[in-house]
């Protein structure tokens, strides 16, 4: 689950993050370079409950755009090479939601959660991605199990809808 969190042990926590990115010539290709932009925003909070629970908080959102090429219209074979240049060039976000249990279960703590993604190419069709899971932290990010469904057409690229079930585990050292 790609969300930086403190479990609590950073108290209450709010966090903003933006940044945009610019390249004259730094998409494309040789024989059609294009001028690159992509803009990113992210908030994260985190917030100790009374009793100890933690409810965590997080959205991105992410633009990317390419323009000048010839090749900023989708896949074009470059004549030069022969190959096709793909940049992800659109909207994309993702919304996620977490409530970690203060009760310790053995020797950790569980952590539901909801997400949901949202990815919209300005070529392509939009694709979404529902996810539930269950977080087992132990210590952290150092040692975590993990158990969630996935359900659209995000894991398809676009195709049919379909959903899968994932089991892990982390652990650092």
């Amino acid at each position: 689950f790609p969300v930086t969190i403190y479990y609590g042990k950073g108290g209450d926590i709010l966090t903003v993050g933006v940044s945009n990115q610019y390249q004259e010539d730094g998409a494309g290709t040789q024989t059609g370079p294009g001028t690159f932009r992509g803009t990113t925003g992210d908030v994260l909070l985190e917030k100790v409950l009374p009793g100890g629970g933690v409810a965590t908080f997080n959205g991105k959102y992410k633009n990317y755009g390419i323009s000048g090429s010839k090749y900023a219209s989708g896949c074009t074979v470059d004549s030069a090479t022969g190959n096709c240049f793909t940049l992800f060039e659109g909207n994309a976000y993702d919304v996620s939601g977490m409530y970690l249990f203060p009760q310790k279960v053995g020797i950790g703590k569980f952590q539901p959660y909801l997400r949901y993604v949202n990815v919209a190419p300005n070529h392509t069709a939009t694709q979404e991605l529902y996810e539930g899971g269950i977080n087992y932290i132990i210590d952290g990010h150092n040692a975590k199990i993990f158990s969630a469904y996935q359900y659209g057409d995000r894991l398809t690229n676009g195709g049919l809808n379909a959903s899968q079930v994932m089991v892990g585990f982390q652990w650092q050292i």
